[in-house]
């Protein structure tokens, strides 16, 4: 973007109680007066100040991300990224909820889905949040996907559920059947 002149702009607006509060009544003031003035014209501009606006560094908010392999042990928190192209960043803590030995995976595998042993789900969640469904009731924020291969330290669990969180980061787990789902 190339900044040639700046335009500055004003907005006045009467609050006086005479004009009948904010915008007062148009039809006792007259006709000819504007109410709300906008705009005060072009202001030239020096060329120093144009080239310092024009030269200003584009400092772009982002989000640390860092790639893992499939066998990395996830960090406790921050957002990792897989090898699926478009996917929405991982958020490593909740997903190493799911991923034997994790320091956030404190419940017993009866309480809490894992991934199979020495695999943290990063790309299969990222393929799942690609590739699923909307779960019903759940659209917006839950996917479901069957992967077609067993990703579930049960031996067996080919599902995966992804959730995406306010920040458009997710996570995800084997959709295992625990003991009150059966």
């Amino acid at each position: 973007m190339k900044v040639e002149e700046v335009k500055v702009m004003r907005n006045e607006m009467p609050l006086s109680p005479a004009f009948g509060g904010i915008l007062g009544n148009i039809g006792k003031i007259g006709k000819g007066i504007d109410i709300i003035r906008k705009g005060i014209g072009t202001v030239k501009v020096g060329k120093a100040a144009v080239e310092a606006i024009n030269s200003a560094r584009s400092v772009e908010a982002s989000k640390r991300v860092r790639a893992v392999n499939p066998e990395d042990l996830l960090p406790q928190q921050g957002l990792v990224t897989g090898e699926v192209e478009g996917a929405p960043p991982v958020d490593a803590g909740k997903q190493g909820k799911h991923q034997e030995g994790h320091k956030n995976n404190e419940q017993s595998t009866e309480d809490k889905s894992t991934w199979i042993d020495g695999e943290n789900g990063v790309e299969e969640t990222q393929e799942a949040w690609e590739k699923g469904r909307w779960v019903r009731n759940r659209e917006g924020t839950v996917k479901e996907y069957d992967s077609g291969r067993v990703v579930g330290s049960d031996g067996v669990t080919t599902e995966i559920k992804v959730h995406i969180d306010g920040k458009g980061n997710i996570h995800g787990y084997p959709k295992i059947p625990l003991d009150e789902d059966k």
